[in-house]
């Protein structure tokens, strides 16, 4: 009986031996397997963690920075700040779940929300190749122009290549704190004409601009010098204001690389026998966009590489007048003899052979769009 109890307590411990080994090997492969599962960040090289942490957020990139020091190092590096989005900054400031009830004080928070961030850009010797704004440069004693100009010299803003900006007006204050510059229309462009000269000087070779337009002779020659424009997409600045075409001329002619031009005007009717139909000259340019413009009626283009044309029958901004009255020329005439080219009237594909007749497709696009007396079926111009 004592020899088969001790067999029995043997076999016992030696079964407790192996489950003992069996639960020591699988905590051993559980914790290989979570040590498989973290990545070894810290591990690559500077140039691959740089690219990674470049698709972050600004936001996402200031919280990675509290993990540690060494991401915190690495954070500050110029490259990762290439971006100064000041529309996006103040969006999120707006629609915060506790807004600030006086609009003085939101106004206030505002400005030092931006004046942060300029100067955490400068802090960090920022790399420049996109800003967006939307500022009233005349406000406050041009206070929004002093910060874009001191970002821009204070950074290294040589290599920036996009530029949207609305300079005439701070959409997140009220008309009633901004003061006098609602109506300092003339005093606003003077303004816009110091960014763009300090623009010139920083950042020479911009590619694209987005920004609202005043079409004086001044704006148009520190415009043209800009050379590297591939992109620009003009909107109006003044209600009414009359666009003579060697400005417009001048605009296409002094601006080699352009291949994109998107265009918002609002031309005055003065009277019939005197009312300016447009013409269009440009070696390079690929897109036309003319559909947001009012009044402003093509009599011929010379576009040889145009691949894409946006139009659209936008409202009449003049008097009521008979439909002949202007003799506007049909936009398929205009095309087929100054774009041959052209792929997409619209969205209306053509296809080979279209400048010998007109497709069904584009006759209907045409019946929406075109002034001429073929297209437009009421005898009223409106």
């Amino acid at each position: 009986m004592a020899e088969t109890n001790r067999k029995t307590s043997g076999r016992q411990r030696r079964g407790l031996r192996n489950k003992s080994s069996q639960t020591m090997k699988r905590k051993k492969t559980q914790k290989d397997q979570k040590r498989d599962d973290v990545f070894p960040f810290g591990d690559l090289p500077e140039e691959c963690r740089l690219k990674i942490l470049s698709y972050l957020t600004d936001k996402e990139k200031c919280t990675a920075a509290l993990v540690c020091t060494s991401w915190t190092n690495l954070i500050r590096t110029p490259c990762l700040w290439t971006k100064a989005n000041f529309v996006d900054l103040l969006y999120r400031q707006k629609n915060k779940p506790f807004p600030i009830p006086s609009p003085t004080l939101e106004c206030q928070v505002l400005k030092e929300r931006v004046k942060n961030f300029v100067f955490h850009l400068v802090s960090r010797r920022a790399l420049l190749r996109e800003l967006k704004f939307e500022f009233d440069l005349h406000e406050g004693d041009e206070i929004w122009l002093k910060l874009v100009v001191y970002l821009l010299q204070m950074t290294h803003a040589q290599e920036l290549h996009t530029i949207q900006f609305n300079w005439t007006y701070t959409p997140h204050v009220p008309w009633f704190l901004s003061g006098a510059a609602v109506d300092a229309k003339e005093s606003r462009v003077t303004s816009f004409h110091k960014l763009l000269m300090v623009l010139k000087d920083t950042s020479r070779g911009v590619q694209g601009f987005t920004m609202p337009f005043d079409w004086s002779p001044y704006s148009v020659t520190l415009l043209c010098q800009f050379k590297c424009i591939t992109t620009l997409e003009l909107s109006k600045y003044w209600v009414f204001h009359g666009l003579p075409q060697r400005l417009l001329n001048k605009l296409l002619q002094e601006l080699p690389k352009l291949r994109r031009f998107k265009l918002e005007v609002a031309v005055p009717f003065r009277d019939s026998e005197s009312y300016p139909q447009y013409t269009m000259s440009s070696g390079t340019l690929e897109e036309l966009d003319i559909a947001a413009c009012s009044g402003f009626f093509l009599w011929s283009v010379t576009l040889p590489n145009l691949r894409h044309f946006w139009e659209s029958r936008t409202a009449w901004s003049g008097p009521i007048l008979p439909r002949k009255a202007l003799k506007i020329h049909c936009l398929y005439d205009v095309m087929r003899h100054g774009a041959p080219k052209l792929k997409f009237f619209n969205t209306c594909p053509l296809w080979e052979g279209w400048r010998g007749s007109c497709p069904s497709k584009l006759e209907d696009v045409l019946r929406v769009t075109c002034y001429c007396e073929r297209h437009k079926s009421s005898p009223l111009i409106f």
